[in-house]
């Protein structure tokens, strides 16, 4: 039985919310090994130049550059196998389909169904122009469809875990980032 035959499919409703966003959007099962995806939103493509046939299936780490994602990789490792840890965020190189590297301002935030998580939400936003006002855009946009996304998954007895406590404001983010240049 291949990987795509086990995934646990993402409710429709949450599926058609998150396909309607400008924010880049990926689901992962966490009840699998290796968290693969079941979803990925249009602007998760258009960002990426990867189709949602190509990636539901497989685990993020196609996204990462030859040598890998760097020291970051623990941190995300440390915030997937802490069940106290609902949220985070994380700044990871990545590269899209055609061999464009950049730097991704991941948000994760864990999806849970009768207090066990079954899903890792992925928020993806290229922050290598370094552009605030960009920045600030998705900040409003991520809140406001994670503010959605409450609603949608409570539809269905799911619970989005996150606290807001992670979404930082990604202009700061950027700003250290300038200063660490």
């Amino acid at each position: 039985m291949s990987i795509k035959q086990e995934l646990h499919p993402l409710p429709p409703s949450l599926a058609a919310f998150m396909d309607k966003s400008t924010v880049a959007f990926t689901v992962a099962d966490a009840l699998l090994p290796d968290f693969p995806l079941v979803h990925a939103n249009p602007s998760f493509t258009k960002l990426t130049e990867f189709s949602k046939e190509a990636v539901v299936g497989h685990n993020c780490r196609f996204l990462q550059p030859e040598g890998g994602g760097g020291p970051v990789r623990a941190q995300i490792r440390k915030f997937l196998d802490t069940d106290a840890v609902k949220d985070g965020r994380f700044v990871i190189p990545n590269v899209t389909a055609s061999g464009r590297p950049f730097l991704n301002l991941l948000y994760m935030s864990k999806i849970e169904r009768a207090g066990k998580c079954i899903y890792i939400l992925g928020s993806q936003f290229d922050i290598s122009s370094r552009d605030k006002e960009a920045a600030e855009r998705y900040d409003e946009a991520l809140t406001k469809d994670l503010s959605g996304m409450r609603v949608a998954t409570g539809e269905t007895g799911h619970v989005l875990t996150g606290t807001f406590s992670a979404l930082a404001s990604s202009a700061a983010i950027i700003a250290r980032a300038k200063l660490e240049e």
